[in-house]
């Protein structure tokens, strides 16, 4: 029986470093945090190739003594917290003294800084966390670190890092969500000698995502704002037609830090309900101001995930910041969206989302849950009356022609009649033995695939007069370029553009405003499918979709008989290619045991 004994002080930082530092873009994420807790108001981020091999953060910072440089790279020792009251109010980014250590432990750092006012400055070489020089240097105000043949001596940890253009990825992603946390300092971040990244720190959210993600996706946000309490929510949510299909472009912040919380995801899915079709995420970048007592950050190791003390409260105050946020839209752009309930069951809801434990605030709990301090309840009920008030729905005439579908002449066949539309874009149509229940959108999308699917060739290509600049997550960017050939071959022609892809061609019938999404779409399916995807059908699903008419929109009689028809003498079209139901049938005994005649 082996016996217990005490991990020596190396394999214990080997220990520690694993904890902290996964990749070169965890120890970048902790350089970061380190430069905007000593008030940098600009920061700089270098790395070559994947960052296994040189990261060099420099801010301008406080600055340290030269004793503080020395400490700063022990175990456990930080300058935010002293006593573990502190730990009920943090409000740094880094609190625990375990980063500098643990990326000490594994790399050969060098650091140059200097304080504010200071004659000279401290230079410090490290091995594997061991100090080897210390001296007088000069060098600028603020601090520089730099991070050389990281996993050096942990070979195990080396052997798991993926391709440089991954680990690229992976370092963007941090820079940006930095950028956006905190809007009044200025980040650059440099790839390969490349600026890849460059925000104005202004204080301004909107120029910094202007400069993340680039004026076209820019101007297809909505401001969103609310206060409830002792949480005050703002920033931007993305147009329904910005929707992807993953939380990629979802970024929540809580004082500037970048969090993770999922009742965070299900306020803002709340939100959208009924303007977005299933699988479909909303993007946004929302920044929650509070105090910090109200939530906990010590629960995970990289301190990425939120624990909040009022959760009823968090999830209100997002709810209705998102739910006004469309409603202006609607009244200022004519952007028309389904009523929808206010949050009604919260509880089942955070069930659902996996969020067990619910304490409302002491606000929450003084005001009646039927009455909340917002218009929302007002309009729901206003419309719902309006609703019931109305005459049955019948369609209008059409104001422009829709896409053409593949029609068959004869579109009234004796088998069955099409009897009417209902809630503005349901087909009924009837069979001598049962009612069918057709979803135009979802019939007219599958009618276009399989046209699409059926053309044996590849594709044709447009060439765009004027290249089109996609500015994407690193990681999508990269993984669309690791399948070139693949876009190729669906029609697409991409190039690298630093922190963007470049496209220069498109398939022939897909409308070029249509591409930042498809590919977006695309590169997300690629990380969960990779090379088994077939990146044509994908592509065709997709165009069929959009170009699908839309459920609520005006159609041709005619058209719609069509439609109908296609769907009734062709038994291909029961699903969309994405798997829901093109039709829906109730038989004659199905309804009668509705009835009781059964």
């Amino acid at each position: 029986m082996n016996r217990i004994h005490v991990l020596p002080p190396n394999v214990a930082d080997m220990i520690a470093a694993g904890e902290v530092v996964e990749r070169p873009a965890s120890a970048v994420k902790e350089l970061i945090e380190n430069a905007v807790d000593a008030g940098a108001t600009a920061i700089t981020a270098e790395f070559r190739r994947g960052g296994a091999g040189f990261i060099r953060v420099a801010d301008n910072g406080c600055g340290m003594s030269a004793e503080d440089a020395r400490a700063a790279f022990l175990r456990h020792a930080t300058s935010k917290i002293e006593s573990a009251e502190d730990l009920q109010s943090i409000s740094t980014l880094g609190f625990r003294g375990e980063a500098l250590a643990a990326i000490a432990a594994v790399s050969r750092a060098e650091v140059l800084t200097r304080q504010t006012g200071a004659a000279f400055g401290t230079a410090l070489t490290l091995n594997a966390g061991r100090i080897e020089d210390c001296r007088e240097a000069g060098c600028p105000e603020g601090t520089t670190i730099i991070l050389r043949e990281l996993f050096f001596n942990t070979p195990a940890r080396q052997k798991f890092l993926k391709r440089d253009a991954t680990e690229a990825g992976h370092i963007h992603d941090v820079a940006v969500k930095a950028a956006l946390g905190r809007p009044d300092i200025s980040f650059r971040l440099l790839k390969d000698g490349e600026e890849t990244l460059h925000t104005a720190g202004d204080g301004k959210l909107k120029s910094a995502v202007y400069s993340v993600f680039g004026r076209e996706l820019g101007i297809a946000l909505l401001d969103a704002a609310h206060t409830l309490g002792s949480v005050t929510v703002s920033g931007f949510v993305g147009k329904p037609e910005t929707a992807r299909g993953s939380r990629a472009m979802q970024f929540f912040f809580v004082n500037g830090r970048p969090v993770r919380s999922r009742t965070l995801y299900a306020a803002l899915e709340e939100g959208f309900k009924n303007a977005l079709p299933a699988g479909r995420m909303p993007v946004c970048v929302l920044c929650l101001d509070m105090p910090p007592s109200e939530y906990d950050i010590n629960v995970h190791p990289a301190k990425a995930e939120i624990k909040f003390l009022y959760e009823r409260q968090i999830f209100d105050a997002l709810y209705f910041a998102v739910k006004g946020a469309l409603r202006d839209a609607e009244a200022h752009t004519g952007l028309k969206l389904p009523p929808a309930a206010v949050s009604g069951d919260f509880r089942e809801t955070l069930k659902s989302a996996g969020q067990m434990e619910i304490r409302e605030s002491p606000a929450a709990q003084a005001a009646p849950a039927s009455a909340p301090e917002h218009g929302d309840v007002t309009a729901f009920a206003s419309s719902r009356r309006e609703y019931r008030q109305s005459a049955p729905y019948m369609p209008p005439p059409a104001t422009q022609e829709p896409r053409a579908v593949p029609i068959i002449e004869d579109a009234q066949a004796p088998e069955w009649r099409l009897i009417g539309q209902a809630l503005g874009g349901y087909l009924l149509a009837e069979t001598p033995d049962a009612l069918w229940m057709i979803d135009k959108h979802a019939a007219h999308e599958r009618a276009l695939f399989n046209t699409l699917m059926s053309e044996k060739t590849e594709p044709m290509s447009q060439l765009l007069l004027q290249p089109q600049t996609v500015a994407l997550p690193a990681r999508l960017c990269a993984a669309l370029l690791k399948e070139e050939k693949l876009l190729r071959k669906a029609g697409f022609m991409v190039e690298d553009f630093g922190a963007a892809l470049l496209v220069r061609e498109v398939p022939d019938f897909l409308a070029p405003e249509d591409a930042p999404s498809l590919l977006a779409e695309i590169a997300e399916k690629l990380l969960s499918g990779g090379k088994a995807l077939n990146v044509r059908e994908e592509t065709m699903k997709a165009v069929a979709c959009k170009a699908a008419i839309k459920l609520t929109q005006k159609s041709a009689a005619e058209d719609l008989k069509a439609l109908a028809a296609r769907v009734m003498e062709d038994p291909d079209l029961r699903h969309c290619p994405h798997g829901r139901p093109v039709a829906i049938r109730l038989t004659r005994s199905q309804l009668e045991r509705q009835f009781l005649r059964g």
